[in-house]
């Protein structure tokens, strides 16, 4: 939702032609379908050797970068001079300028999805504990969510702060990636090393 609110806000003059924002999924779907194909093949013959921990923790390391990417978007936007004419406070940067992150939260999902169905496939004993973590998470996002008004306001992004929402969250995936290295392998269920 904040990509889509992200590209609302920007130049999306595509050749003479207004695109519509909704439209910049087709590159996030894309990408992932383009490297889930490749990295089908890759992981064929590698993926045993890499374990299950490292590729959650490079999809993790790859959400990560994809919202320093957004946040660093953000702050270009927010500096670029607005659309002549324009009273909404359109940013005059090209909506070109998010497929990068699109393209990196694609890679994200097209390495960290399969480890995951491969990690509940070979630990039903651990599901509660991660569906109580993640309703734990959820709960402490949920406290937070007041704070985050002045962050992501009702009325325009302009007025928020949506660069720190994605570098915060963007702590949060390198934290995740942290503690997935830092845990020993026999927790994960992996075998490769």
């Amino acid at each position: 939702t904040s990509w889509y609110v992200q590209a609302l806000a920007m130049n999306r003059d595509i050749f003479g032609v207004a695109a519509p924002a909704c439209l910049l999924q087709i590159v996030e779907r894309g990408t992932a379908l383009i490297l889930n194909i490749v990295l089908g093949v890759v992981l064929r013959d590698y993926g045993p050797r890499v374990s299950l921990e490292k590729r959650l923790a490079a999809g993790c390391s790859l959400a990560g970068l994809a919202l320093v990417v957004s946040g660093v978007v953000e702050r270009i936007r927010r500096a670029a001079p607005r659309l002549p004419g324009d009273t909404a406070g359109v940013s005059s940067l090209s909506v070109g300028w998010l497929v990068p992150q699109f393209c990196s939260i694609a890679a994200a999902e097209a390495v960290v999805f399969p480890a995951q169905n491969e990690w509940a496939a070979g630990r039903p004993d651990l599901i509660g504990l991660t569906v109580v973590t993640q309703a734990a998470a959820a709960f402490a996002l949920g406290l937070l969510l007041p704070s985050l008004s002045d962050w992501l306001p009702q009325s325009s992004i302009n007025q928020g702060h949506y660069d720190l929402f994605f570098f915060s969250l963007a702590a949060g995936c390198a934290a995740s990636a942290a503690v997935l290295l830092s845990v020993p392998s026999r927790v994960w269920g992996s075998s490769a090393s």
